[in-house]
Formats: C-alpha cells, structure tokens, sequence
C-alpha cells in the first residue's frame, strides 16, 4: 500500500503497490490515469486528517449551547423577577448570560471555532 497527502486539504489517499506515479500523474495497472490528484505528495504519516464540521453542523452546535444555556437562565431569571432570587443566583444569572452572549458572538468561519467555557451548572 502507497500513502499520499493532499497538500492542499490534508486528506490521506491510500492507493495499491501497483499504481504508479509518473509526472504527478497516477496510473493503475493497466496504464490508465486516476485521479486528477494535483496536490497529492507520498507520506508514511497514515494519520487521518482532523475533522472539520460543516457551517451547518457549527450553526447546530452554536444553537445546542445556547439552547442549553436558556435551561440554565430561565429559574435564575424566574427567582429574580419574583424578587426571592439569593445573592448566589444573582450571580450565576450573570454568569450564565455572559456565558450566552460569548456562545451567540463566537465566530463560526475561525478554524478552529473555540467555543466559550461553559460554566458550572450549580454556578
């Protein structure tokens, strides 16, 4: 088995002993070329390459934390505007709006996302 890294994506492509590679161009065994593979260089690193998730599968998990963060809020914000809220709620209140304006400004198109720290949920 022959290794080769896409320069370009970092995708690993695995190709038979019998392919060839002549002028950057690939052929199996009977001489016809695969690919385009423009960008592909030889590599023993078989390490897969990093997931990367879609802008959808980022807007879903943006969406899933901030959601959770409103599970989070609603009894703090309920206790504070019956006025039975303590000191201690007050402040987790803060903390976890805070918590969802970061999650709501966190840049999806940034690689890698690096999401806010999410805090405790007796915070």
């Amino acid at each position: 088995m022959q290794f080769f890294r896409d320069t370009v994506t970092g995708a690993l492509y695995a190709f038979e002993d019998d392919v060839q590679v002549e002028d950057g161009k690939f052929f199996d065994a009977e001489g016809n070329e695969l690919g385009p593979y423009p960008a592909l260089t030889p590599t023993n690193d078989t390490t897969p390459p990093p997931y990367v998730p879609t802008a959808t599968e980022l807007l879903a998990m943006r969406n899933a934390l901030l959601s959770s963060a409103a599970l989070q809020i609603a009894p703090l914000q309920d206790a504070v505007d019956l006025g039975v809220a303590t000191a201690s709620e007050k402040a987790s209140l803060l903390v976890w709006k805070q918590y969802r304006v970061d999650v709501g400004r966190t840049d999806l198109d940034a690689r890698p996302v690096v999401w806010p720290a999410r805090p405790a949920d007796n915070q």
